[in-house]
């Protein structure tokens, strides 16, 4: 027997474009519905933070609160043992600018920051592993194994692989995706 709960939006991914969503829409009194079942979670590819970046969850966060490293300049070298070997540095700050342009953050701890002023703010965090989407002009469906949530309109924030770009649209062609990886320094 499936089970059915109703929603205003239905947000799918809970990283920082998710949970911002849900925090604006459930901070103005819509009931929304954030499915997750990963977050929080270590990503390799998205511990450093635009100043835009940080604007863009400046309602949701302080824009310094999950800085741990902010850089204010790079320098980029190429191999000294190519024939043509340089090295150029420049500053990561506009000119006049007070504060860095980029800071790297603990994502596990920026991303349940983020989550958590939107659960804080009224939206709902469903744990369950999306399995498919549905959307037409008048209603939205997000199935799970064992649910149907319907909502008014479903946003996909997740991914590039996106389940719900996939459902709704179409999926990226190879050609317009790419791959990062990372990992710790000490």
């Amino acid at each position: 027997m499936r089970v059915s709960k109703e929603a205003d939006a239905l947000i799918v991914g809970a990283g920082p474009a998710g949970s911002s969503a849900a925090f604006e829409l459930a901070r103005r009194g819509a009931r929304v519905l954030l499915f997750d079942h990963t977050h929080p979670r270590e990503k390799p590819c998205g511990g450093g933070l635009t100043r835009r970046a940080l604007d863009l969850t400046g309602g949701a966060l302080p824009p310094a609160a999950d800085a741990t490293i902010i850089v204010r300049g790079a320098t980029f070298e190429h191999a000294a043992s190519s024939p043509d070997p340089y090295t150029v540095t420049f500053p990561l700050h506009a000119a006049g600018a007070t504060d860095s342009t980029l800071v790297i953050t603990d994502r596990t701890r920026f991303d349940q920051r983020l989550l958590q002023r939107a659960c804080d703010a009224g939206a709902q965090l469903v744990t369950e592993r999306v399995v498919d989407v549905h959307a037409s002009k008048c209603e939205a469906e997000v199935l799970t194994a064992a649910t149907t949530y319907r909502g008014a309109l479903v946003i996909g924030a997740d991914g590039a692989n996106s389940l719900v770009r996939r459902r709704v649209f179409r999926p990226f062609r190879r050609n317009q995706l790419s791959i990062a990886t990372g990992y710790f320094a000490h």
